[in-house]
């Protein structure tokens, strides 16, 4: 009969040696960019991909129903520079798309779905980094975006804006990481982490945001519900630059979005740090 002591050490050893996450292989798998997807079904990379374009999409998905699973590759468009006006996936008015383990890097929008007549959508475990406009922006109800890390948005030469999560309808927005989000030099404009946009049942939670840079007279928000009434908890906001009359940890619409037990470092006076939304238990740090 084993000890207790070495089952455990046994068990121990076995889920190290489980790999993070197990590799979709059943796939249609995708060799070339640009492409459409017009059948229904689980697609994948197995390997990194690459296209100059400066419109369009990498991979446009004309149906609904798709998964498309990177294992961990990489799906690029910085040969197109500052001025693409190109997204990496894209989806119109499509329902249940999946988007996961993706590394998607150098469009105007990493991810859009416009079109709140699709939805249900997941987008989980990606990386978006050097995207110029937008790390991820979705419409529809449904959409749960969660696990992502959004690095260095911005700088595009067509918006001055910045977004590193943009997400509207009922969406919640969960446990993604948004670092490095700035307005493009020169033109007054603003930075946002993550906005929440006319979501009357969702929440914005979990999320760790730092690094937003506006430009002259733009400001700068962490986490912005435009309209609806969203929860908004436990997230982690900090500002490293001194903030001014414009710029807010979390600023709502209406008092009927609630920001409960939030972290919220560098963002001045409270009035600047919560604005516009009913709030419970935060903690501020100026």
């Amino acid at each position: 009969m084993l000890r207790p002591v070495l089952i455990c050490l046994l068990l121990s050893l076995a889920l190290h040696a489980m790999p993070a996450s197990a590799e979709t292989t059943n796939c249609t798998n995708i060799n070339s960019l640009p492409v459409t997807i017009s059948t229904q079904g689980v697609y994948c990379l197995k390997q990194n991909l690459s296209t100059g374009i400066n419109a369009g999409a990498a991979i446009t998905i004309n149906t609904s129903n798709v998964t498309i699973d990177c294992n961990d590759w990489k799906i690029g468009g910085l040969a197109a520079g500052a001025d693409t006006d190109a997204n990496g996936v894209y989806a119109n008015a499509r329902s249940n798309i999946t988007i996961r383990n993706c590394g998607i890097r150098g469009f105007r929008r990493g991810l859009w779905f416009p079109g709140s007549e699709g939805g249900y959508h997941l987008i989980e475990n990606n990386r978006f980094d050097l995207n110029t406009s937008y790390g991820i922006q979705t419409r529809g109800d449904g959409t749960t975006i969660r696990g992502n890390r959004v690095y260095d948005t911005g700088g595009s030469t067509i918006v001055a804006y910045a977004y590193g999560i943009d997400a509207w309808d009922n969406a919640d927005v969960i446990d993604n990481a948004v670092s490095g989000v700035y307005a493009t030099p020169g033109q007054n404009g603003g930075a946002v982490g993550i906005i929440s946009s006319s979501n009357e049942g969702g929440e914005v939670s979990r999320n760790r945001v730092s690094g937003l840079i506006e430009d002259g007279a733009g400001s700068k928000r962490g986490i912005w519900a435009n309209g609806g009434r969203p929860v908004i908890r436990y997230n982690t906001l900090i500002s490293n630059i001194a903030p001014d009359a414009n710029d807010y940890g979390i600023a709502c619409n209406s008092s009927a979005a609630v920001a409960r037990e939030n972290i919220i470092i560098g963002y001045g006076a409270p009035a600047l740090t919560i604005n516009g939304c009913t709030s419970v238990d935060n903690t501020i740090n100026f």
